[in-house]
């Protein structure tokens, strides 16, 4: 769907809601969150740059700019953190033997740690 029809069904749906005897004390199920998950920097830098003022949230798989609107409603832009953010080494740890069972052991060993560095700004990922 893109933007005008997704537009359109979003009038539709408010002018068959406002048409209808639905009393003011019923509690909506329905969804107030439009999400969007892109996987481009350049076009979550350009979505980012729609939002205006956002919320940066960030999780194992995404990196978020997240809006709140004054009634409510969220929009939520989920970018690929492998391409928006640079994973980076801070440290390492060691991970303790593990005695053998049905599957081979595994010897202790020094493995990377990592953490990610998202841009301070989504913004700047756009091509100038």
């Amino acid at each position: 769907m893109n933007k005008t029809e997704y537009v359109a069904a979003l009038r539709e749906l408010t002018d068959f809601v406002e048409s209808k005897p639905f009393s003011d004390s019923l509690k909506w199920s329905w969804g107030t969150e439009l999400n969007f998950f892109i996987y481009d920097k350049e076009e979550f830098a350009k979505v980012c740059l729609a939002l205006g003022s956002f919320k940066k949230e960030s999780n194992d798989a995404f990196t978020s700019a997240k809006l709140e609107l004054p009634l409510g409603a969220k929009i939520n832009v989920y970018g690929d953190k492998n391409e928006i953010c640079e994973k980076v080494v801070v440290g390492k740890r060691i991970v303790p033997a593990q005695p053998a069972k049905t599957v081979p052991a595994v010897e202790e060993h020094e493995e990377d740690v990592f953490e990610w560095k998202c841009p301070e700004s989504f913004l700047g990922l756009a091509a100038k």
